[in-house]
């Protein structure tokens, strides 16, 4: 969902590659559990998705947030598309449209 956010809240070539150039992550400030994230995709992109449910594993964090301060500070960027329903429902689209991208076309000559 990673590159979906860069493709959708940034769209500029320059920020990017400065976001990749000076390792930024980009963030809300505000997080969601596992489980809402699953509900979001879930509701945008109409699939039941399969969850195995476990326990958390030695060393997971208890919650982990990614904030868009230093984003702000060193390219002026703030998040634009900052809820959880848009940022899947974008993310949804973009890899529709690359699934759509990378099928083989018919080659069949036409009659």
């Amino acid at each position: 969902m990673g590159l979906a956010l860069i493709r959708t809240d940034v769209g500029d070539r320059y920020v990017v590659e400065a976001m990749l150039r000076e390792k930024i992550n980009l963030g809300t400030g505000s997080g969601a559990t596992v489980l809402e994230v699953i509900a979001a995709v879930e509701r945008e992109t109409g699939i039941a998705l399969r969850v195995d449910r476990a326990g958390r594993r030695a060393g997971d964090p208890a919650s982990l947030v990614a904030s868009s301060s230093r984003a702000e500070r060193v390219l002026g960027w703030h998040p634009v598309c900052s809820d959880l329903a848009t940022i899947v429902r974008h993310a949804w689209r973009w890899e529709q449209r690359m699934a759509a991208a990378v099928q083989p076309r018919d080659q069949t000559p036409a009659a």
